[in-house]
């Protein structure tokens, strides 16, 4: 019986971190393989999550900045759902320049390499 709290644990534990996790670790195990020192995989990892620190830093302060404004903020997106869901049924194509880096090597380039793969 105590297999089945121990199984639940562990899928609870990859359910959580699938989205998230799991598709940087080959980026990761790639880079590592590649690079000349472990100055730059520890310079990529710093790039790759610094993004995420800013990312929970400033989800906290906007949602604390926008909460009382909320009603607001929801007939906004409603709107702007409304303006992409016209624009896609009349086949309107978004599209984005392809924006290829120009990364050099050494800890500053693992670094903005990190960066840019957290971005992306």
């Amino acid at each position: 019986m105590e297999i089945l709290h121990l199984i639940s644990f562990s899928t609870g534990v990859i359910s959580i971190l699938s989205p998230c996790i799991l598709p940087i670790i080959p980026i990761l195990v790639a880079f590592a393989l590649k690079s000349k020192s472990k100055a730059e995989i520890i310079s990529f990892i710093f790039g790759l999550f610094s993004i995420f620190l800013a990312v929970i830093f400033l989800t906290g302060f906007f949602t604390s900045l926008v909460y009382a404004y909320i009603p607001y903020v929801r007939i906004a997106s409603a709107v702007l759902l409304l303006v992409i869901g016209a624009a896609m049924l009349r086949e309107y194509s978004f599209s984005f320049g392809a924006i290829s880096p120009n990364v050099g090597g050494g800890i500053a380039g693992s670094f903005s390499l990190g960066l840019l793969t957290s971005v992306s």
